[in-house]
């Protein structure tokens, strides 16, 4: 009997070098996700940034600047206007005046009698007594045992 060989049929066995699989491909979304992530991020960080700084120079240039002289322009006692006594001394030759300095010191010259004053962001002190005084349009006020003195700035 002759025996019949079956035709060689090549098998496939390919090795793994041999197999080339597709490179891996991210999907583009996430890449942007990061990159929005970050853009947001940086954007809220520089937006804090410019508040922060706009509040900062509000605080600074809206601060009113006290320095200068000012001329008392009226007195009020027990909430009665008291402001002609002004007019009268003056016709006498007396003044009153007040100078601000930028160390936060000044005088005070109350119709021939100086004091020292030394003032901040709330408070006026003159000769050691401390009241709190409002600066608005250019007039400085202050209360002090039931007399409110009002000057203006030249």
């Amino acid at each position: 009997m002759a025996t019949v060989k079956k035709p060689a049929t090549k098998k496939a066995t390919a090795t793994k070098s041999e197999v080339k699989k597709p490179a891996a491909i991210k999907p583009a979304k996430k890449a942007e996700k990061k990159s929005m992530k970050g853009l947001c991020i940086g954007l809220i960080i520089a937006a804090a940034a410019v508040v922060i700084a706009a509040a900062v120079c509000l605080f600074i240039f809206t601060r009113p600047n006290l320095v200068g002289t000012y001329k008392l322009t009226g007195i009020e006692r027990d909430g009665e206007d008291q402001s002609n006594s002004i007019s009268i001394l003056e016709g006498l030759g007396m003044s009153a005046t007040m100078e601000l300095k930028s160390d936060k010191s000044g005088k005070l010259d109350l119709f021939g009698e100086e004091s020292d004053v030394t003032y901040d962001d709330k408070n006026i002190t003159i000769n050691g007594a401390s009241s709190e005084y409002t600066f608005k349009d250019g007039k400085l006020s202050m209360e002090q045992n039931g007399s409110k003195l009002i000057f203006t700035k030249n």
